[in-house]
């Protein structure tokens, strides 16, 4: 199905700590190698440098998190005399002072170049916008979901043209999030950890705290469920958000929710997290590009609550697999996580089981690897 066998692929990104765009370059290196081609990636380094080359694919190291316009400038040089040296037949670029570096060496050395565009990016001024719109340039432009299709087209479309954009949803390793895989061990250890009884019902927020992440508005949802006796989780990382923290924690230190909440920096196993959970709340008060977090759930059974903004409403079949509220809305988001509570145990299985076919058919990581690996083909048989 993919001719990439002697090909070499070159993807560009800033880093590889840990992140969506990251783990998403180490799964298609994966799925490159795997089809015959060479893997090869370019980065300023990170966490997981050495995943990438224990799968088998090659790291190069240069300053592409910088966005020092003379270091980009620098970095159209470097990234020729790679390609060269490579032998590489095609870039991949996934971020957007790389993009630029890696636009101008592919322009100057005819090979095809393909762009993921993985966010809205804020654009405040023209030069801003200018700036992203190299996201746009790709001779294939993937977009993460419909949402971001058309962002691009209302927003960069004189850049592209709309049968060069590409829809390819971010994906879910379903042999990580399996519900079977994760053992009742795993799961006692995960509510030991956490401090919940096995009889507890679970409310589980995950994600970054930040504002528009929305978990003030689960917070308040919350006080609105008079007669709430589950727990609720709030994972997701404080860093640069202390004052946020201790304003939710302020805003339930003295209610009746003061010993249900609790806020948990980290977990390194989510599949056992979302196992435990009963519902999964993702109340964002932006649209989200696309919505890892509702994939993985979903991948896990699990009956998600999700704003009904951006991507989300792609990947939720409202009342089938989950449940679409409008965003900020407390009152509405409290009446849907009291119905998501009390399900039937037949209907919790039969959501489940819808659940995770959706994942399966559209959010799967092997359904990303084999739409971009066809992108790639189809470049490099034109070329």
């Amino acid at each position: 199905m993919f001719n990439l066998k002697n090909q070499t692929i070159l993807q560009i990104l800033p880093a590889l700590n840990q992140g969506g765009v990251e783990r998403g370059t180490l799964d298609i290196a994966e799925g490159i190698l795997k089809v015959g081609g060479k893997a090869l990636v370019i980065s300023a380094g990170g966490k997981l440098e050495s995943q990438l080359k224990g799968i088998g694919a090659e790291h190069i190291k240069l300053p592409l998190n910088s966005k020092n316009p003379f270091t980009i400038w620098l970095n159209i040089k470097r990234i020729q005399r790679i390609i060269k040296e490579q032998n590489v037949t095609l870039v991949h670029a996934r971020s957007r002072g790389p993009a630029w570096s890696a636009y101008y060496a592919t322009k100057r050395l005819k090979i095809p170049f393909v762009t993921t565009f993985h966010g809205t990016y804020n654009f405040r001024s023209r030069w801003k916008r200018y700036y992203n719109s190299v996201m746009a340039r790709g001779e294939r432009v993937i977009a993460v979901s419909h949402f971001i299709h058309e962002h691009i087209e209302k927003n960069y479309g004189a850049y592209t043209d709309s049968k060069k954009i590409k829809i390819i949803y971010r994906g879910v390793d379903l042999n990580h999030f399996s519900p079977q895989l994760v053992s009742k061990e795993r799961s006692e250890k995960l509510r030991k950890a956490w401090g919940l009884e096995v009889t507890d019902s679970l409310i589980l927020m995950v994600g970054r705290l930040a504002r528009w992440k929305g978990q003030a508005v689960l917070l308040e949802a919350l006080k609105k469920i008079g007669d709430f006796k589950g727990i609720c989780v709030i994972l997701g990382s404080s860093q640069g958000h202390g004052n946020y923290l201790k304003e939710l924690q302020a805003s339930v230190s003295n209610t009746d929710l003061a010993h249900k909440i609790k806020f948990i920096e980290q977990c390194s196993d989510m599949p056992a997290a979302y196992s435990i959970a009963n519902v999964v709340v993702h109340a964002s008060t932006a649209p989200e590009a696309f919505g890892r977090v509702i994939a993985e759930a979903q991948a896990m059974g699990k009956f998600v609550i999700a704003s009904s903004l951006g991507a989300p409403k792609e990947i939720i079949e409202n009342g089938k697999t989950g449940s679409l509220v409008s965003p900020g809305d407390t009152l509405e988001l409290a009446r849907e996580l009291v119905a998501a509570l009390n399900l039937s145990q037949a209907k919790q299985n039969q959501i489940a089981k819808a659940s995770r076919k959706r994942v399966q058919d559209s959010f799967s990581k092997q359904v990303m690897i084999d739409e971009t690996l066809k992108i790639y083909t189809e470049l490099l048989q034109k070329n």
